[in-house]
């Protein structure tokens, strides 16, 4: 276990045991303060920017496909996209919660919806996103 997050667990472990969990509603947690907002777009962004070459990418002015399957990722990938000049067309990138009956797996058998967008707009490229948006599949 990493050194940073073994007091958060051993904190966790004592709260367990004594049995002295708080239950507050929503609207009692912001009350007292105990909700944190967090936009995690930017992290996600900049995290992604390390990997791939963006520079290649905005001159090349690709044209791009991207799958969010439903999933967490929705507009993540088409904003950062957007930013380095590619020509983004989206698809499932809304709410479902039964993503679409399908799984939001980026393997081959999910991506026939895809392949068939980059087809038909001719696009250089096409993206997929899990359902979390940790793995991409093209």
């Amino acid at each position: 276990m990493p050194a940073d997050i073994e007091p958060i667990v051993a904190c966790m472990a004592d709260i367990l045991v004594s049995g002295t969990v708080n239950r507050f509603s929503l609207a009692k947690a912001w009350e007292k303060g105990l909700v944190e907002v967090i936009e995690p777009f930017n992290d996600y962004a900049a995290q992604l920017e390390t990997m791939i070459d963006f520079a290649t990418i905005k001159e090349r002015e690709i044209s791009v496909v991207v799958d969010a399957m439903f999933g967490a990722g929705i507009s993540y990938l088409e904003e950062l996209l957007g930013r380095h000049d590619c020509k983004v067309t989206a698809i499932h990138n809304w709410r479902d919660l039964l993503f679409g009956g399908s799984l939001p797996e980026p393997s081959a058998n999910h991506l026939h919806q895809l392949c068939q967008a980059v087809r038909e707009r001719k696009a250089e490229l096409g993206v997929a996103l899990d359902g979390d948006a940790d793995r991409l599949g093209w």
